[in-house]
């Protein structure tokens, strides 16, 4: 079943990046490039490269506001998209995976920041 909670739209970039682009003057170009190469989905590449590697940086924040940032390590094939709208990542018995419990949004920011991606951890 899909938790409501991560099927919210995001705006395309968050409220300081878009601060720092209107302060250099690239805000207009940054919302035509953002268009073309933030997507709601992961291209196959995307998919199959997740699925190789051994290690991927998560970050989110919690119900306090702190921002928390880690690496989670495995053997390749500890990641994995079963669809372009899905990454799974296996942390079982990891500080991840308790927190991701505790925090189901926090598991959505901990992956990519997209609507739709999502890191599955299973105990």
């Amino acid at each position: 079943m899909t938790d409501p909670r991560l099927q919210t739209k995001l705006a395309l970039w968050h409220p300081g990046e878009k601060t720092i682009q209107e302060k250099v003057g690239v805000s207009a170009r940054m919302d035509d490039i953002g268009k073309r190469v933030v997507r709601d989905h992961m291209p196959a590449q995307h998919r199959d490269f997740y699925s190789q590697i051994p290690f991927i940086a998560l970050g989110s924040v919690d119900f306090k506001g702190d921002a928390w940032a880690t690496l989670a390590v495995g053997k390749p094939g500890f990641i994995s998209s079963p669809t372009a709208h899905t990454l799974d990542i296996d942390v079982v018995g990891t500080q991840v995976t308790r927190r991701a419990k505790a925090s189901p949004k926090a598991t959505r920011s901990a992956c990519s920041g997209s609507d739709l991606t999502r890191a599955a951890a299973t105990a």
